[in-house]
């Protein structure tokens, strides 16, 4: 229990506590903010800090990782909801782009942003210099083919993380295992597999031959990953593989973006002498040390693959990493579109690229792309397509349009109005006066069903519900099943933590207290805490005044009639007493 206030001493009378999951040491952060309450300024020169040993002095490595560990970072936990977006799209003052741009989550970018300036002008001078003249009209299809690229490269740098952890494929990934990769110089080469014990953000480790060739041609740019990869995609370089007999070697650190392919061919190494052979032979002393036999075998092996390869003696075959995902809609599957797209249309603007000095004319192309790819890149740093919700705000645009809650042009029409009131569930609660739910229903009966919007604790007991309420059920299930569908249509996804939606677990108790039954008698009918009860019953009553708001704004008398009604049937009795505690004073008579 933390202190809230200042005091000259301190004392733990225990270092653990139980977080709701487990019993855990104190973080960092929790011993700073009560241990730092001693000491009274003005008062005291230093606080004492006291930690009580009931049993056994707490461990000291414990000690010290709990009294001068690092804080656990602070991370954000705004979200968009329709009714933000929508009480913001109606107000002239703000924006939801600039909201979300004020938002704790958008901190690191506004630290970031007066850099990005920077080197957008940077950026910006450099395009005007190389982009200063028309590209000539007999390097257009270079400019396409780049386009195209680029794009398919930054689909696989997404996709190929996702692609490689899923199970089945992970499982393939044994020592030996022969995989097609493009890891800087290394372009279209065959690798060994050794083992995933490398940085995190290169995790593969590998055994390539090095066949590396100097470049003779001279560039004003750098030779970067991407160029490499590029020239991959040319039928230039649609060999794979080396002359057979060469011991020449190197072991890659590579991300999953490098991997190319995996093939069903798996060569018998013993992955562990092979890297230590290579990790003896880079200590200056040793680099003239012959090639341990392991590691020549699994080399020789790798060239006589390779060379068999690309003579067309033989072929590998690949395993499919996309039959393994178990996904039918979502954004993984649209990347997986996207990606075989790209990978058609590289293959069809192949002829344009098999022509002569095709390096030294696309390196003309490649430089100007470079550089607009660039002024782009800090362009969008500094755009509010950058921000972290930017793409689920846009997706939740496309929900409100579909549900008439906004127009075309983004303007907040009439159920979108009614839908700023709500307190949570907007989008279902105004559904349901939409779509007249409660025309038909009593105001015991309609307290009943909205109480599925606030009740979120559990129970064991089976409800006896009336053919009208179970009638209401149904079509509050009805409507959430609509939003769900229009939702996964557009990829909104609940909120990370957020529970279940709909909580039917106690309609019978509201529904007899809306009906004036007594507290002692609607708690036979469950087995919820009275507690609950009670908050649930609070939150209801605020929720029924949203709703006879709702039927003021629509123009409906009849049940904005009803709401007052079941909003007064609710609110009696020990549930809105102003305290459970008697203050009352007997009158004493002598």
């Amino acid at each position: 229990m933390g202190v809230n206030m200042p005091a000259r001493t301190v004392v733990f009378d225990d270092i653990t506590k139980y977080d709701g999951v487990q019993s855990r040491h104190l973080m960092p952060a929790e011993y700073i903010q009560m241990a730092g309450r001693a000491g009274r300024r003005g008062l005291d020169d230093t606080g004492t800090v006291i930690i009580l040993c009931k049993e056994e002095v707490p461990n000291q490595i414990k000690l010290k990782e709990m009294m001068l560990g690092t804080p656990e970072k602070l991370s954000s936990q705004f979200r968009l909801t329709y009714a933000m977006i929508l009480s913001l799209l109606r107000a002239a003052t703000v924006s939801v782009e600039g909201m979300m741009q004020r938002s704790f989550r958008e901190f690191y970018q506004i630290c970031q942003a007066d850099n990005h300036r920077k080197q957008l002008e940077l950026a910006e001078k450099e395009y005007s210099q190389k982009c200063s003249t028309p590209l000539p009209a007999h390097l257009a299809p270079l400019a396409t083919f780049y386009d195209t690229a680029a794009a398919y490269i930054d689909v696989l740098n997404d996709i190929m993380p996702i692609l490689l952890g899923q199970p089945k494929v992970a499982k393939e990934l044994v020592p030996g295992k022969i995989l097609i990769l493009s890891a800087g110089p290394y372009i279209n080469q065959l690798g060994i597999y050794l083992n995933s014990t490398g940085p995190r953000q290169t995790p593969y480790k590998v055994l390539v031959l090095n066949t590396i060739e100097q470049d003779p041609n001279k560039y004003n740019f750098d030779l970067d990953e991407s160029w490499f990869r590029m020239l991959s995609f040319t039928a230039m370089y649609d060999g794979i593989g080396t002359e057979e007999g060469t011991l020449n070697h190197a072991i890659l650190c590579i991300a999953p973006k490098n991997i190319i392919a995996v093939t069903k061919m798996t060569l018998k190494i013993d992955a562990s002498l092979i890297i230590q052979d290579w990790d003896k032979r880079q200590i200056p002393r040793f680099k003239d040390a012959p090639v341990g036999s392991s590691c020549a075998a699994a080399v020789q092996e790798l060239s006589r693959v390779s060379h068999a390869v690309r003579t067309g003696a033989s072929t590998l075959e690949r395993i499919s990493l996309t039959q393994s995902l178990s996904i039918t809609t979502g954004e993984v599957l649209q990347s997986l579109d996207k990606m075989n797209k790209y990978k058609d249309m590289l293959e069809s603007q192949k002829k344009s690229t098999d022509i002569a000095n095709f390096k030294t004319e696309f390196a003309v192309v490649y430089e100007r792309k470079q550089a607009e790819r660039k002024r782009d890149k800090y362009k969008l740093l500094l755009s509010f397509e950058n921000l972290a919700l930017y793409p689920d705000y846009q997706r939740r645009l496309l929900v409100l349009r579909e549900l008439n809650y906004i127009d075309e042009h983004d303007s907040v029409i009439l159920k979108g109005r009614v839908a700023c009131g709500m307190g949570t569930n907007e989008l279902i609660i105004s559904e349901l006066v939409f779509r007249n739910v409660f025309t038909d229903k009593n105001p015991a009966e309609i307290a009943a069903l909205l109480s599925c919007f606030v009740f979120q604790a559990k129970t064991n007991i089976s409800q006896q519900l009336t053919d009208k309420l179970k009638e209401g059920v149904d079509a509050i299930k009805a409507i959430d099943e609509d939003l769900t569908s229009i939702e996964s249509k557009y990829m909104v996804s609940q909120f990370e933590g957020q529970g279940e939606r709909l909580n039917f677990g106690l309609i019978r108790v509201v529904y007899e207290w809306a009906l004036e039954k007594p507290f002692a008698e609607i708690m036979d009918l469950t087995d919820v805490q009275e507690g609950i009860i009670v908050r649930c019953i609070q939150q209801l009553h605020e929720l029924l005044i949203d709703v006879k708001d709702a039927a003021v704004a629509i123009g409906d008398p009849k049940l904005q009639a009803k709401m007052l009604e079941a909003s007064t049937a609710i609110k009696r009795d020990i549930v809105f007493a102003a305290s459970l505690y008697t203050t009352a004073r007997e009158t004493v008579i002598s």
